[in-house]
């Protein structure tokens, strides 16, 4: 959405982009692109049918009118395909949220309808209502070399995926930070206290890991936010902000078996400690809202998260 978002297509065609995306449960590129291709989009998305569920929640489906379908495949063809073509998309490194609805049995060799998507002794694929036939099949990167397999904390931060690196690509930890961090988790004696702003358009964010006992600082992190300079609020660095430390404790959290640890998180953003804790995210007016994105990613962190997260307002 941040593709469409930057473009030079007008307004209304952007919201109306967003309206058929959230009808077709699509979050990224991946779920548009052919299985086992980098940037050739799934025909069957122009006639409103990708062959695939979704796990997570959406709002009800609807019928959209033709017109809006139109302007959806034109955005498609005008903004998406060019950025695709000069920024191809890597191999599957995981299943994602997305569900196949067609699967290849690798013993009988015959595809099948599958509920899950998934189940031993097959693999999904995109099947072509039209061409009757299968044109991609998802094939995960689940076996790693020896040499990659994860001992350390270094290692670990070495295999986040893309985006995480991205967030983080203006900083790194030393392994004796990191295992500091480690050892004040499994004491449960950990809390971050970040902060974002924006100034001039433009959003930077920063954030500290201290002892809970004493607040003496152990890492820290200061970043620029991403996002687009015209639409740059508060509650988009401070949510960055947050991301960036949760991806930090998810991936560190291997190393950690203390599952009782609760760990403190000050942010001065009320707005963004509610938004994380709305009952009813999926509602119309919330899906359509601002920064809604890195709402859900953080949503999302937040589950994968074993230990208990309490989050605080401070002035």
């Amino acid at each position: 959405m941040d593709v469409i978002q930057r473009s030079n297509l007008p307004d209304q065609h952007k919201e109306i982009f967003n309206r058929v995306r959230l009808n077709l449960r699509l979050l990224t590129a991946a779920d548009i692109v052919i299985a086992n291709s980098s940037s050739k989009i799934l025909p069957e998305l122009y006639n409103g049918n990708i062959g695939r569920s979704s796990t997570l929640n959406w709002p009800k489906y609807h019928t959209l009118p033709p017109k809006w379908i139109a302007i959806f495949n034109d955005s498609i063809k005008q903004v998406i395909t060019p950025q695709l073509n000069s920024t191809p998309l890597g191999k599957w490194k995981e299943r994602g949220h997305q569900r196949f609805m067609y699967v290849l049995n690798t013993i009988t060799n015959n595809v099948i309808r599958s509920n899950d998507g998934h189940s031993q002794n097959t693999i999904e694929v995109d099947w072509s209502e039209s061409k009757n036939r299968i044109i991609g099949k998802r094939i995960l990167e689940t076996q790693r070399q020896d040499d990659e397999i994860i001992r350390t904390p270094k290692q670990a931060l070495k295999q986040v995926p893309p985006w995480m690196k991205k967030i983080w690509r203006y900083n790194s930890w030393t392994s004796e930070e990191l295992t500091h961090i480690i050892k004040k988790l499994e004491a449960n004696d950990l809390s971050i206290v970040g902060d974002g702003s924006v100034r001039d358009q433009w959003g930077a964010l920063a954030w500290n890991m201290v002892e809970k006992s004493n607040f003496k600082k152990i890492c820290s992190l200061v970043h620029p936010v991403d996002g687009n300079p015209n639409n740059m609020k508060e509650i988009r660095a401070e949510a960055t902000c947050l991301l960036s430390s949760l991806s930090l404790l998810h991936t560190l959290q291997q190393f950690v078996t203390n599952e009782s640890t609760s760990v403190k998180i000050y942010t001065r953003c009320v707005g963004l400690i509610n938004r994380i804790n709305l009952n009813h995210i999926n509602t119309p007016s919330n899906v359509l809202s601002d920064h809604i994105d890195i709402i859900y990613q953080i949503r999302t962190m937040i589950k994968k998260i074993k230990f208990k997260l309490g989050f605080i307002h401070t002035v």
